[in-house]
């Protein structure tokens, strides 16, 4: 469960917005911004998640420990390795295979059905999924969310 309507709050009495105000510069309507901050909204887009983060002025690693409270809590699962022989140790150098769909799933334990939907299909990318992807990856909070929705 995510607390957006919580980070938009503080976010908002720190800057002294109103939710006219805050609806223009997430480019929303008032009525959404309303149903976000009173937790009328069960999933929460990666791209909202993205726009309360740059409108508001905040940083992606305070709005995750707000909206997102035990996300740093988060353990993300190992890749089971296969026993090699003595040939496999040594081509090992030679493998590339890194942040594959599989890969990605493994970790987040997000399914594969479902990582396959983000990747190859028209499926609606959930905030805490692109975080989790973003740890399995290595990067650092926020920075797949700026590198895939800053033109956007």
């Amino acid at each position: 469960m995510h607390k957006i309507g919580d980070y938009i709050d503080i976010r908002m009495n720190k800057l002294g917005f109103t939710e006219e105000i805050v609806a223009t510069k997430m480019n929303m309507s008032q009525s959404k911004i309303n149903k976000l901050r009173n937790g009328k909204v069960s999933k929460l887009s990666a791209f909202t998640f993205y726009k309360a983060v740059i409108a508001l002025g905040g940083d992606f690693n305070e709005a995750i420990r707000i909206v997102f409270p035990n996300f740093q809590k988060v353990k993300l699962k190992r890749v089971p390795e296969k026993k090699r022989n003595q040939f496999g140790t040594f081509m090992l150098k030679f493998e590339n295979v890194k942040n594959t769909p599989k890969i990605i799933s493994i970790k987040t334990g997000i399914s594969e059905a479902r990582i396959s939907d983000l990747f190859f299909r028209k499926g609606s990318l959930d905030a805490l999924e692109l975080l989790l992807i973003e740890k399995a990856i290595d990067k650092e909070p926020g920075e797949l969310f700026m590198n895939y929705f800053q033109n956007q």
